[in-house]
């Protein structure tokens, strides 16, 4: 999934349409879900389909961070795009050379980690765990 998201991440724009001639169990278009893209995926296997549909069904555009879109892997920031470069690196600690970022990790400025699996909505002393799986920062 996570290759599928960088190239997808790297060769698209929001709202972009992405295309998945064979589109198997939806692995694609799961993958432009997640990064705010649209998708068009022809399967003949009507049990495919049918798969494919269930998936896609509660997956969430959850990859993006603000305005910017980037993919994650194992809970890190693995990609992001020439033009979110600077906007990030107000809060990220990003390599100084962009053709770094594949040997040296992304890390937050202030120390915070980011769930993937857990979404919360914070209400003062209200904690409610939502269906959805969103990014948001939290203390750990």
């Amino acid at each position: 999934m996570h290759l599928l998201e960088r190239i997808i991440l790297m060769s698209t724009d929001e709202s972009d349409i992405v295309l998945d001639p064979f589109m198997g169990t939806g692995t694609t278009a799961i993958a432009a879900k997640r990064l705010g893209r649209n998708y068009i995926g022809f399967e003949l296997d009507s049990k495919y389909v049918a798969i494919a549909n269930y998936k896609l069904e509660y997956e969430q555009p959850n990859s993006k961070l603000g305005k910017y879109w980037v993919s994650f892997f194992l809970k890190d920031i693995i990609t992001l795009r020439d033009i979110d470069w600077e906007g990030l690196s107000k809060y990220y600690l990003l390599p100084v050379d962009n053709r770094d970022i594949d040997y040296l990790k992304i890390e937050f400025k202030n120390k915070r980690k980011i769930l993937k699996n857990f979404s919360f909505v914070i209400n003062e002393s209200v904690k409610t765990k939502k269906d959805s799986i969103q990014f948001e920062f939290c203390d750990c």
